[in-house]
């Protein structure tokens, strides 16, 4: 005794888009680092049409189309990432997918990965009292972390707020980055006697994709 069962099946011409993305020229990027494009081929023997698009992520509009943010850029081989969009520190999935005109799709992937500035810093600072504009003082960035080295760092001083808090916005570096976590020999200016003539002090570090913390 036997029995037969059948189905039917559609099978249509062609193959399914092949698309590929070109490598972005970096390995990170910096929050505040501008935009940058992105670059597909999408190959078909049928019509098709395509999209850029973001996995599931934090971000809701990372592409920018005519000077405003999108979720999605549709039917362009480029498109352009506005990477003030996107989480430090994180990483995410780019896509471009593509359906021809049999309804057949296919799609990839490149990934994109924030940078994050070092952080856990501090500075100390020697001798801890001096007089200005002759004691040689000693500057040391200490507790610095970061996955990117080496590290570079930079010195100065900050104005001191009635409060005795530092006024970060109005820092002043002695001069650019330098490869070394210490600096002596620096002279300091004096400061109010309302403010118990204190100076404010800081310390930089830079990693090697110019994130600053």
């Amino acid at each position: 005794q036997s029995e037969t069962v059948s189905t039917s099946v559609e099978v249509v011409a062609g193959s399914p888009p092949v698309l590929s993305i070109s490598n972005l020229p970096g390995t990170k990027y910096n929050a505040g680092g501008g935009f940058v494009s992105v670059l597909g081929t999408v190959s078909s023997t049928l019509g098709y049409t395509s999209m850029w698009s973001i996995d599931s992520s934090d971000v809701t509009s990372p592409f920018f189309v005519k000077s405003a943010p999108t979720p999605t850029v549709a039917n362009k081989l480029s498109a352009v990432l506005d990477l003030s969009a996107f989480t430090v520190g994180n990483s995410y999935t780019i896509r471009l997918s593509a359906t021809d005109s049999a309804g057949v799709s296919s799609f990839t992937t490149i990934s994109l990965t924030m940078n994050e500035a070092p952080g856990s810093g501090a500075v100390a600072v020697t001798p801890s009292k001096g007089v200005a504009l002759s004691t040689p003082f000693s500057f040391a960035a200490l507790g610095w972390v970061d996955e990117d080295l080496p590290l570079s760092f930079r010195f100065g001083t900050v104005p001191v707020n009635d409060d005795l808090s530092l006024n970060l916005d109005s820092a002043a570096p002695f001069g650019d980055v330098r490869s070394s976590a210490f600096m002596d020999g620096v002279a300091l200016p004096s400061s109010a006697h309302a403010l118990n003539y204190t100076v404010g002090c800081f310390s930089e570090a830079v990693d090697t994709f110019g994130a600053s913390g």
